[in-house]
């Protein structure tokens, strides 16, 4: 059984609170009324003294991966759905400097893949708000080769067993390298 210290539980819970808080008057869109002042400064520094300090750290452990991609889905998606500039820069900012240090990732399966979830959220987001600016150009293939590696076993095993894919274009299947990512996700 794993425990979590005191102080990481009470962060996390305040984190996971105080967004979904946050983001409720978005989800239902019967009640368009908007933030009161008050409100949005305590989720202005609710985010700088946890949301913050977590964007500016590099994920170096399976567990970290795992804890970042749980915490910050719904920061991410209030830094989307409140269309927060700063907050989505933030999130622009970090995976920016994960692609810089992409070799430094954990190597563990769970955390590492939930982590790049996350970013691959990011990018879904940044395209759906008209935000393509936000995306690190590499970042799309990045995520695309790295996936495809897990999926045939490359990453994993250190070699894979030719698995099939399907061609986006021709429909067949095939073997060897992916397609660029940019071609499924393309950044201008």
């Amino acid at each position: 059984m794993v425990t979590l210290a005191p102080t990481k539980l009470f962060s996390k819970a305040c984190l996971t609170v105080g967004v979904i808080a946050l983001i409720a008057q978005t989800a239902f869109p019967q009640t368009p009324r908007p933030a009161p002042p008050a409100q949005r400064d305590e989720a202005h520094q609710l985010w700088s003294t946890i949301v913050e300090p977590i964007l500016l750290q590099s994920i170096k452990s399976g567990e970290q991966g795992q804890n970042f991609g749980t915490t910050m889905m719904v920061p991410l998606q209030a830094a989307f759905r409140l269309r927060d500039v700063q907050w989505e820069q933030d999130f622009a900012d970090h995976f920016s400097r994960m692609v810089a240090n992409f070799a430094s990732l954990p190597d563990e399966d769970l955390g590492r893949l939930q982590y790049l979830y996350v970013a691959s959220q990011f990018m879904v987001l940044a395209k759906h708000n008209g935000q393509l600016s936000l995306i690190p150009r590499t970042l799309p293939g990045t995520l695309y080769t790295d996936l495809w590696k897990v999926w045939t076993g490359v990453a994993i095993r250190g070699g894979g067993t030719g698995l099939p894919w399907r061609s986006a274009r021709k429909g067949s299947v095939a073997t060897g390298s992916p397609p660029r990512g940019q071609e499924l996700f393309p950044v201008n």
